[in-house]
């Protein structure tokens, strides 16, 4: 549902972290989060991902004390509510910098993944559109909705799959982490 829980006894008590539609004004039947992770290295980093069923409004939430406040990072917009679609998220440390991949739905203002890299000191993510032309071997821009992102067990490759724009049949990409 669009509500963020926590358990630290193995599921016999539920503790609600989380519930945009008090904060933002979402109608609970409209949104769930798609997606959420804890950072390996960082117990204290969360992100969570939601997806809207009937539009492209989504959002990427995170928090960076263990669930107890949470805010908002705004992939495609400038205000808080609103957003991108996630469907899937993943942590990898890239130059020793915390990045996160988000996975999300294609529409007219994002697609495919964005990168998003964690500043340690303002406790804050920047992104960036990650399938440009500048970021494919194909050197162009890759329009898609992005379901599952996974990191190898090594975690030096990205692993993605999802569907294609023009005639939505399935694709999978990776991404050498180097």
């Amino acid at each position: 549902n669009i509500r963020i829980y926590k358990t630290t006894n193995k599921g016999t008590t539920w503790t609600q972290l989380f519930d945009p539609s008090s904060r933002y004004g979402w109608l609970e039947q409209m949104y769930r989060f798609e997606a959420i992770e804890i950072c390996p290295w960082d117990n204290n980093l969360i992100v969570a991902g939601a997806y809207h069923k009937e539009s492209n409004n989504g959002g990427l939430f995170f928090s960076i004390d263990g669930g107890v406040t949470w805010n908002q990072h705004n992939i495609q917009t400038s205000t808080s509510g609103y957003d991108a679609d996630i469907y899937d998220l993943v942590f990898t440390k890239e130059s020793g910098k915390t990045t996160l991949y988000a996975g999300v739905e294609y529409n007219t203002t994002s697609r495919s993944i964005y990168k998003l890299t964690f500043d340690n000191t303002t406790k804050k993510f920047s992104s960036v559109q990650d399938m440009d032309a500048s970021g494919t071997a194909v050197g162009y821009a890759i329009s898609a909705t992005i379901i599952d992102l996974e990191t190898t067990k090594t975690g030096d490759t990205i692993l993605a799959i999802g569907t294609d724009v023009g005639s939505n049949h399935p694709i999978a990409y990776y991404k050498s982490i180097s």
